[in-house]
């Protein structure tokens, strides 16, 4: 789907056409909107290339014939997850985001693989007032409400592992700690893509790809704090998860050798009365009272009060 939308007098309309100042938004494109983007825009084939890529890292190029900066980040998005024992549970990995900034004509460009949060906000939410005009202006805000989106997602990763700590200091299962891989491996993904990013950044900092303005430095200062910001989080959290990990996994294993212990316990007093009747059941007259069945059972009794009783000094 594409849109053609523009800010006039703060507020952001539709357009039938393109025309200059204008924000132009490919959600999930078909070969024919395609089509339309290379041939009424004019967009670079590379370009393209690079924006329908689904596993595209962030990067930033720049086409200096087209006159065209193409910045590819990503940003977090949900999974959707079948979980029935944890419906609760939110797992995130990263889609990415291209943005194409057209100098003649005056456009923006968003594309998007699978339907964004990012772009939903900035379209509804009248809170962020957006400039289509405004090119960089445009690109710093998609990149602020991108890092926002990683801090929030933190959080909701940080919450649910509070969360299933509490759960498994209760009871410790493998639903438990499947959960909690769940979340490392949410975090895995925001942490290499976060530093990936970093150099896109700094790139658009040393104003080599996109014409830097004065009145968006402090824009691009909060944009560079936000993803440090995420970028710190991650790291934080990755390695509180990966020690709960660990530390539930020692749980889980002391409880099993605890219960092999238990069963061998059992199995060494059950052997006592077989090996015992073994010997009485023999067809043989050496062996006390071998005619009464009394003796032995008494004997494994014995036997196994006494083998009960070294056990129980041993544990100790």
């Amino acid at each position: 789907m594409i849109e053609i939308l523009k800010t006039d007098d703060g507020t952001l309309r539709r357009l039938d056409a393109v025309e200059s100042g204008c924000w132009v938004n490919a959600c999930v494109p078909s070969s024919q909107e395609v089509k339309w983007l290379a041939d009424n825009l004019g967009i670079d084939n590379d370009f393209i290339d690079a924006m329908l890529d689904r596993d595209e890292i962030s990067r930033i190029d720049k086409n200096e014939d087209a006159s065209q900066a193409l910045v590819v980040v990503d940003y977090p998005a949900a999974e959707d997850l079948d979980d029935k024992a944890n419906p609760n549970l939110e797992q995130f990995d990263t889609q990415p985001i291209s943005i194409l900034l057209i100098e003649n004509p005056s456009v923006v460009v968003t594309l998007t693989n699978a339907p964004c949060s990012i772009v939903e906000k900035l379209k509804n939410d009248r809170k962020l007032p957006i400039a289509t005009g405004k090119r960089t202006r445009f690109l710093l805000d998609v990149l602020l409400e991108v890092s926002q989106s990683y801090i929030d997602a933190l959080r909701v990763l940080e919450k649910q592992t509070m969360a299933l700590e509490r759960k498994m200091r209760k009871k410790q299962n493998n639903e438990g700690l499947m959960s909690m891989l769940g979340i490392e491996k949410s975090l895995l993904y925001m942490s290499t893509s976060l530093k990936s990013s970093a150099p896109t950044l700094q790139a658009i900092k040393n104003g080599q790809f996109v014409k830097l303005f004065e009145e968006d430095e402090e824009l691009l200062n909060d944009v560079i704090v936000e993803y440090r910001q995420a970028s710190e989080m991650c790291s934080i959290y990755t390695d509180v998860i990966t020690r709960a990990m660990d530390a539930f996994s020692g749980v889980v294993s002391n409880n099993v050798n605890a219960s092999m212990g238990v069963l061998t316990t059992i199995t060494l007093l059950l052997s006592i009365p077989t090996v015992v009747f073994s010997f009485y059941g023999m067809n043989t007259n050496l062996l006390p009272m071998s005619d009464s069945w009394v003796f032995p059972m008494l004997l494994s009794v014995a036997l196994a009060a006494v083998a009960i009783v070294i056990l129980m000094r041993w544990r100790r």
